[in-house]
């Protein structure tokens, strides 16, 4: 990445090609929801599946 009269560009060192960057990129679309993330993004199907039990079964391997 270089800067050169106020603009920013990016290079391939590999082929050589360039262009501008964007001065404000945007998203393209919202952020995945995660069990992480605020409650507010969350559907109240989403919400439900963090609070339930899990019940791991580890089974003995026998050769």
């Amino acid at each position: 990445m270089f800067s050169e009269n106020g603009e920013n560009f990016r290079e391939c060192v590999d082929c050589g090609f360039s262009d501008v960057m964007e001065k404000d990129p945007s998203l393209a679309g919202k952020p995945p929801v995660t069990r992480v993330s605020p409650e507010d993004m969350k559907s109240k199907d989403d919400a439900d599946k963090d609070n339930g039990v899990q019940i791991v079964r580890i089974l003995d391997q026998q050769p």
